[in-house]
């Protein structure tokens, strides 16, 4: 971070990688710059013109066919999709229950706590309830019943159909890609002016600077989802499937929330990652606001997903979550 290092802008680099991480690399340098500038005042002039090519890159363009082709595909084949599913899936607690009775394990698998968990779901989570359902009855098709996994299976293209449909239509919506080169070799020159600026307002501890630089996200995998309507959007993640080092959850370890972002972004312990999440659920506060989670506080070993969710539609927000 000393500004006597490069002499060419070490921020060329971005344009190696995709528009969502560009996005949140600069989106989590914005954050940074704002959660500092009590005490660093030279930051305030970088962020409002960060801001304002932020705004320009990642802004939403709209049409009026596009808008209405959205429209229709969330209200109709979507909707309709999800309906579906449900009165499927009264069909296969019929069959469940009749065939097998309500203490197989099958029964129990499919229906743990009846027919509430498919007749209260969502859009957000109904790609998952579906696609584990799917799998379900495609593993017990010779229990339940082949015509069951028709059923079934029709109704997961019905839905996978619709949503990649509504997801295209989406993506027209925000797509300004013109814009988005032009003005990213302007963050790039900006990016730059701030990295200058910083450090020179503090030369004696480089490290310090790196806060306002985190390059982590962009080599590491992520996904992006989609939202509409207003509903809480609900990320499940499993503590006891750590992917990078293999060790589960256990008692005594801890798992920190930190949220970067202008919004509270919200929790919920669950036993299941289909299950709805509450609006009552606790939040981690806005601006660098940090939670810290034991196992056995999110109920552990019968809890074994945590439920994020944010209420915000039209805004990036972001959560670090670090596993001890």
């Amino acid at each position: 971070m000393s500004v006597n290092r490069f002499f060419d802008n070490p921020f060329d680099f971005l344009r190696r990688f995709g528009r969502n991480k560009v996005q949140i690399f600069i989106y989590l340098h914005i954050q940074a710059m704002k959660m500092r500038v009590s005490l660093r005042p030279v930051l305030i002039p970088l962020i409002a013109a960060t801001q304002i090519l932020y705004d320009l890159m990642f802004a939403k363009t709209t049409d009026k066919s596009s808008k209405t082709g959205q429209r229709i595909a969330e209200t109709v084949e979507v909707n309709n999709a999800v309906e579906n599913f449900k009165k499927a899936m009264r069909k296969l607690y019929a069959r469940a229950f009749d065939k097998l009775g309500v203490n197989s394990p099958i029964f129990i698998q499919l229906f743990n706590n009846g027919l509430k968990t498919y007749n209260n779901m969502i859009l957000e989570n109904a790609y998952l309830v579906i696609t584990t359902v799917k799998t379900t009855v495609t593993t017990y098709a010779t229990e339940l019943g082949a015509d069951m996994k028709i059923l079934i299976d029709n109704c997961y293209t019905e839905f996978n159909d619709a949503r990649v449909l509504q997801t295209g239509l989406a993506s027209n919506v925000k797509g300004n890609k013109p814009v988005y080169d032009v003005v990213l070799d302007q963050m790039i020159d900006q990016l730059d002016t701030n990295r200058h600026t910083i450090c020179l307002d503090d030369n004696t501890h480089p490290e310090e600077n790196y806060v306002f630089f985190e390059d982590s996200v962009l080599f590491t995998p992520s996904t992006h989802k989609s939202t509409d309507k207003g509903n809480i959007l609900i990320v499940s993640v499993e503590p006891s499937t750590q992917k990078d080092s293999g060790a589960s959850f256990g008692p005594g370890q801890k798992a920190t929330l930190e949220n970067p972002s202008e919004e509270d972004i919200y929790y919920f312990p669950a036993q299941t990652a289909t299950e709805i999440m509450p609006k009552s659920s606790l939040f981690v506060p806005k601006n660098g606001g940090k939670v810290i989670l034991t196992s056995e506080e999110m109920g552990s070993p019968d809890n074994k997903y945590l439920l994020i969710g944010n209420r915000t539609t039209d805004k990036l927000l972001v959560l670090k979550i670090t596993i001890e």
